[in-house]
């Protein structure tokens, strides 16, 4: 039979293969949310679905690249990644992460690294192409930095939070320390319907006022975007 005719299952093509469904694997099984490769690679070879503690599904949804090496990380640091990727990334909604696979020679199990690249990164890989006349950009990963470990769960969460969701976040926290300091002081000095030591501070009426109009505002923000409940 003429070898050079018929169907051939080349070795780049193989490894391709294997790394992205190592990594579907190891998602479903350690984060346990559902991960859907993709038949028609348009710059996202996969799309991880994001799930609740209760297994219900939060609607929020990771597209994922992934770069598969035959070799070890050592080996093979670095991906290029095309710049039209670049900007299909920065212009769809759902964030993107990048999978670095490698299938270690076959000489132990394969190894799973990762990035997230935001919104501003993109933007400056686009901003330096269009300067530079690049066509590609190189992305690199490191052992102790990028290895996707069963603890990353939070941290591929928090990569839906913008800069804006940070801040909202951390208003809440510093208003509930409050309001749980004032709740203590009012139980403790709050007898037969008078304060005993009278207002924690001289400016307390217009202290309390204003904590309380910065939650009513961090309400409404919370509204907006229910998902900042279950990303905080």
């Amino acid at each position: 039979m003429n070898t050079n005719i018929g169907m051939r299952y080349i070795d780049v093509v193989a490894n391709g293969n294997a790394g992205e469904f190592y990594f579907a694997y190891w998602i479903s099984s350690n984060f346990i949310w559902p991960c859907r490769i993709l038949d028609i690679d348009m710059g996202l070879d996969a799309q991880v679905e994001v799930y609740d503690d209760q297994n219900h599904s939060t609607g929020m949804f990771i597209g994922v690249q992934v770069k598969t090496t035959a070799t070890t990380l050592e080996e093979n640091p670095n991906v290029s990644v095309p710049m039209k990727n670049i900007a299909y990334w920065e212009s769809i909604n759902d964030p993107v992460v990048i999978i670095r696979t490698c299938l270690n020679n076959n000489s132990k199990e394969p190894s799973l690294y990762w990035k997230h690249l935001p919104k501003s990164e993109l933007r400056k890989y686009l901003n330096r192409a269009e300067e530079k006349g690049y066509e590609t950009v190189t992305i690199m990963f490191e052992e102790d930095k990028n290895s996707l470990l069963k603890t990353d769960k939070s941290a591929w969460l928090k990569i839906f939070l913008s800069d804006y969701d940070k801040e909202i976040i951390e208003s809440v926290v510093g208003i509930k320390s409050k309001l749980d300091k004032l709740g203590k002081y009012l139980k403790d000095n709050y007898i037969d319907e008078q304060f005993i030591c009278g207002f924690p501070s001289d400016d307390f009426p217009s202290e309390l006022n204003d904590t309380l109009n910065k939650y009513d505002e961090l309400a409404v923000a919370v509204k907006v975007n229910p998902r900042l409940k279950y990303l905080s």
